[in-house]
């Protein structure tokens, strides 16, 4: 591995259990590894790698499908990616046995020596810790993805865990205790083999604690007799109603005699359905560290990409990724307020731009700055600028790239008080230039994701007025004017540049031109919500706009955004770039009468507005 020793170390070094190593450490350890491109093609080399006993996997790019089978034959998958790690044999931590099964994107993998971690893990205990937690996560979230297979499969097919079971005569309290040391939600009441009955936590809660009951009173006593049970031959949705109908939270599964064979609960189905953004978004908010946060985050492209095929509503894609991305940075912001402590004054995270507007799509960046209260001195602003660049970094290892036009917190610029904020936005609003508004007009989409919510809107409340000038309206008027849908004379389409296909990009062409006009009605009457949606509503009542205008431009703005969205989920690398020759021939039609609306509500703000007497 001569040739790549330096490069292994700088990617191992940022990745853990690696960063706790020793430099010397580290060199031992990468100097067994073998650097593949891995695609399609070169799969059959992991064997080859696994023989050599480079059997641990991680990879540094591209995206994967691994499957693995358990004891009971069942197969499951999950989708890996950057930073993450795949044994291919069997080891000591208890990791399952996993085969890459699907290339989705090629990328860089470095294969690893199994028994060179061995000896590391025995001689420290980080690593020890770290692979032991990797096998917990990995077995926790080791369900079906991207295919629904399960749903149709027995209960005796899927459940597997072990029966908790008492006698009747079993006293409240053995009860509890055995609940607590088996970590399990119920146990199940038993006469012999037969089931009498259930105690749950809701029955201790209602039946005993509540009543001030004994804790040594028998189960039977206080147990639910009149069950809800299902048979082993009936599938997953035949238990879900029975929990839904019955209100009930723990089905039983008996066979013909009575005798349980399993039990399901309302747990069990949520852990089932993996491929849903709530589930996604709820473990992000329950991650404990940037490994754990990124291994969630990473499922959220896939969950795009092979759950909303077709026009899902793009509405709704928008803000799940917005509000997932507003999670991962809270949690990142709390890794870094445990390890250094709470800021030492107030303070905002403000995004900007479509995740302020909460229309983030895959290929959207990262926008984002800090509103200060006060001036910091050295050491507050040493610590605000760890901030910043940790949070920004944690973001962009979650898939949230960093921005091109640096729009970020770790930009110094980024990181204003409130009297800077305030004084920036009047210099625009005074000398309202086309550089300075081109500057300026993504800090005109703004949302508060942690921090002062007194701050923010103090914010909000001095820009509201400056806002409303009619020398600065009138300035926005003409640039959303001088931004042209492509759209020739003769009513064709214009294309970019682009040898391979005759391509529009949709999001600087059209949507970005919708979101100005929303934008500059919702400041002329001094709106401060980002959405355009919600801008859209808040105009409507207004009476600014008509309900017909509104509801026209919203239909428009949603239309453009599902094709944008379907177009990325067709591509290896999602861009803004919409093929018009994959467009049916409905679609076109619906896309020009698009851009010809947009042109009108072009030239319909013009004539309001860029007189300087708006608003």
């Amino acid at each position: 591995m001569s040739n790549l020793p330096q490069q292994a170390l700088d990617f191992i070094s940022g990745i853990s259990p690696w960063e706790s190593l020793t430099h010397p450490e580290r060199v031992a350890f990468v100097s067994a590894a073998k650097l593949i491109y891995l695609n399609e093609d070169s799969l059959p080399l992991l064997q080859a790698q696994q023989e050599a006993g480079n059997g641990l996997l991680l990879i540094q790019t591209g995206e994967f499908e691994v499957q693995s089978r358990d004891a009971q034959d069942q197969i499951s998958g999950r989708y890996i990616s950057e930073s993450e790690y795949v044994f291919l044999c069997a080891n000591p931590f208890h990791i399952p046995v996993e085969n890459i099964v699907k290339v989705h994107s090629p990328g860089l993998v470095y294969c690893l020596d199994v028994a060179a971690l061995i000896k590391l893990s025995d001689q420290t205990r980080a690593v020890q810790r770290f692979f032991t937690d990797l096998a917990h996560s990995i077995h926790y979230d080791n369900q079906p993805f991207q295919s629904a297979e399960w749903q149709e499969a027995s209960l005796q097919q899927l459940c597997h865990r072990p029966l908790v079971q008492v006698t009747p005569d079993t006293s409240v309290a053995q009860c509890a205790e055995l609940m607590t040391e088996c970590n399990v939600s119920s146990v199940l009441v038993c006469e012999g083999e037969t089931l009498q009955g259930i105690l749950t936590d809701k029955d201790l809660r209602t039946r005993v604690l509540a009543k001030h009951l004994s804790s040594d009173v028998a189960v039977s006593e206080v147990m639910t007799t009149d069950l809800q049970v299902a048979s082993p031959q009936q599938d997953w949705l035949d238990a879900v109603c029975l929990m839904s109908e019955s209100g009930f939270s723990h089905v039983p599964i008996v066979d013909e005699d009575n005798r349980p064979v399993g039990i399901m609960t309302k747990s069990d189905v949520i852990n089932r359905q993996k491929s849903n953004i709530v589930w996604l978004i709820k473990s992000l908010s329950r991650a404990t560290s940037l490994y754990e946060l990124m291994q969630h985050a990473w499922q959220i492209p896939h969950y795009i990409r092979f759950n909303m095929q077709g026009k899902q509503g793009f509405a709704n894609v928008g803000q799940w990724l917005a509000r997932a991305t507003d999670v991962m940075t809270r949690r990142l912001l709390h890794f870094y307020f445990r390890e250094h402590g709470e800021p030492p004054f107030a303070w905002c995270w403000l995004v900007y731009g479509s995740q302020a507007r909460k229309d983030q799509l895959l290929t959207s960046d990262q926008d984002n700055g800090l509103l200060l209260a006060q001036a910091p001195d050295t050491g507050q602003a040493d610590y605000f600028r760890a901030m910043a660049q940790y949070v920004c970094n944690g973001l962009a290892k979650c898939g949230i790239a960093l921005c091109n036009g640096n729009i970020m917190a770790s930009n110094p610029e980024l990181r204003k008080t409130l009297q800077e904020a305030v004084v920036e936005a009047e210099q625009c609003v005074s000398e309202p230039s086309s550089e300075r508004l081109l500057h300026f007009n993504i800090f005109l989409d703004v949302r508060l994701v942690q921090g002062s919510e007194t701050l923010f809107a103090q914010l909000q409340s001095r820009r509201a007025e400056l806002f409303k000038k009619p020398l600065f309206l009138a300035a926005l008027a003409r640039e959303v004017n001088r931004c042209e849908v492509p759209l020739s004379l003769f009513q064709r389409f214009i294309y970019e540049d682009n040898e391979h296909k005759k391509a529009i990009n949709l999001k600087v062409n059209a949507v970005a031109i919708v979101n100005s006009i929303v934008r500059l009605y919702a400041l002329s009457v001094g709106l401060k919500v980002a959405s355009t949606p919600e801008r859209l509503a808040a105009l409507s009542e207004s009476g600014l706009l008509s309900s017909r205008d509104c509801a026209n431009l919203k239909s428009i703005w949603l239309y453009l955004n599902e094709l944008r969205l379907n177009s990325q989920l067709d591509q290896q690398k999602p861009d803004n770039l919409v093929d018009i020759r994959q467009l049916t021939p409905m679609e076109k039609y619906q896309l020009k009468k698009a851009f010809q609306s947009i042109k009108k509500a072009q030239s319909a703000l013009l004539l309001k507005f860029s007189s300087g007497l708006g608003g």
